[in-house]
């Protein structure tokens, strides 16, 4: 007896899926790929926006006899500038590392859109949306006025 390539091609499909879901950004309404969140609501949607400088990137390894194979990155950064809310001097943000990561580098500032994390993983305070507009600087520089401009109108409406 042997075996066809469409049906093993759709098993698959069916097993890696979840997994593949995981590793882009999609849209929360449609589930359409390719989703950015808009400005407006990430504005509103963050605990903090800041400015910020990577001091130090952390792989965290799940299989120690694979060096390559990292599970996520905790990123250690100094807080440089604050345009909404608060975080500590110096913080960690939590990257998964999936095809849809935010990566960041030590040495680089970046605007960084802060979220709350309710699955806290040891030493990381802290996430990011990795379909959001947290950017590096000075590519981010456009972005840090348009959300200047949004704060300012938030704070002067009814």
């Amino acid at each position: 007896m042997s075996f066809q390539w469409p049906h093993w091609s759709l098993v698959a499909v069916l097993v890696l899926a979840p997994v593949a879901a995981a590793a882009f950004c999609e849209d929360p309404v449609t589930g359409v790929s390719g989703y950015h969140v808009p400005l407006e609501l990430e504005t509103k949607g963050s605990v903090a926006i800041v400015l910020g400088k990577v001091i130090q990137e952390r792989k965290i390894n799940d299989d120690p006899s694979d060096p390559e194979s990292f599970l996520f990155t905790i990123y250690t950064v100094r807080l440089i500038k604050t345009l909404k809310g608060s975080v500590p001097e110096v913080f960690t943000l939590y990257s998964t590392n999936d095809s849809a990561r935010y990566s960041m580098t030590a040495g680089e500032t970046h605007l960084l859109f802060i979220r709350a994390w309710r699955y806290k993983v040891p030493a990381a305070d802290y996430r990011i949306d990795s379909c959001g507009n947290s950017s590096a600087l000075p590519a981010g520089n456009t972005t840090i006025a348009k959300v200047t401009a949004e704060l300012r109108r938030g704070a002067n409406a009814p």
